[in-house]
This record gives structure tokens, sequence and C-alpha cells, in this order.
């Protein structure tokens, strides 16, 4: 758990919203980078949930939140091909194998991947 940066998937921040000492230790003090995915989910949930806006934008702000680069891209691909990902799941885990970052997750459904992403679950 002393990894200095991270790719955090999106039950993670969630929880880590929900108040989940767990979250927090895997997020407080590190480098969290999140994927455009991620983004895209917290900020929906937030305009669904009341007061959730400031919460979300403020987490948010202290990510290195990255976009779809070609290698994403490609990555991406070979997950779907060869793993059946959904596209969010498939984008986030390209997203960490590209950084060469662990991913922290409580979605159990990652496990699957450890032969081709360092999945550290929550």
């Amino acid at each position: 758990m002393n990894d200095p940066a991270i790719v955090a998937d999106t039950s993670v921040l969630i929880h880590f919203l929900e108040g989940q000492v767990a979250a927090g230790d895997w997020l407080l003090g590190r480098e969290v980078h999140v994927s455009i995915v991620t983004e895209i989910e917290l900020r929906t949930i937030a305009s669904v949930k009341k007061n959730a806006d400031f919460a979300v934008a403020r987490m948010l702000a202290s990510c290195s939140i990255w976009d779809i680069s070609p290698s994403i891209k490609e990555r991406c691909i070979w997950l779907r091909s060869n793993y059946r990902l959904k596209l969010a799941d498939a984008l986030i885990a390209a997203t960490a194998a590209s950084l060469n970052m662990p991913l922290v997750t409580a979605d159990k459904d990652f496990k699957r991947l450890k032969e081709v992403v360092d999945v550290r679950l929550l």
C-alpha cells in the first residue's frame, strides 16, 4: 500500500465521499490519477445527489485526470476484446495500465485482469 501514485476507480472515490475509512487509507497522501470516465461518472452522480457537486468538484481538483490517449485507446480495445469488459471499465483499466500504476478499486470484477493490470482491491 506504499505506492506513491495510483489510478483510482470510480467505486473507490464514491466510497471515500461516503466516508469509508478504507478508501481514505488508499487515497490520502497519494498522487491520485483518474480516467476521464471516472470524472464523468462522478459528475453525473453528483448532479443527481443533493449537495454532492461541491464535494465531487473538490475531490476531482486534487486528482490528475487522464483523457483518452492513443495508448489508452489501444489498450482499451485489447482489454475489451480479450476480457469482454464494459467500455467504462476497460477505459479505466487501460488508463492504469498505460500509466503503469496500480488500479485501486472496490469492484471485484477487475480481479480477473490481475495478469495485465496491477489491481488492488479496497
